[in-house]
């Protein structure tokens, strides 16, 4: 979603759900499974028609880990 803040300056902000781990089937004590929500915002300037410059942040949070 991004938001006009000026006429050449944008704010873009997004949410992401990511599940990460591991399963070995070989050992039944690597087992691990993190899902995190992450938050990422960035603001984008226009400096010409077909370039802009971008910059931002990550938040993220670990929602469960098994």
């Amino acid at each position: 979603m991004e938001i006009p803040l000026a006429q050449r300056l944008q704010v873009q902000a997004e949410a992401l759900f990511s599940a990460q781990g591991v399963d070995d089937s070989e050992s039944d004590d690597l087992k691990q499974r993190n899902v995190y929500l992450q938050v990422p915002l960035s603001a984008k300037f226009q400096v010409w028609n077909r370039l802009s410059v971008h910059a931002g942040a990550q938040f993220g949070m670990l929602l469960s880990a098994k």
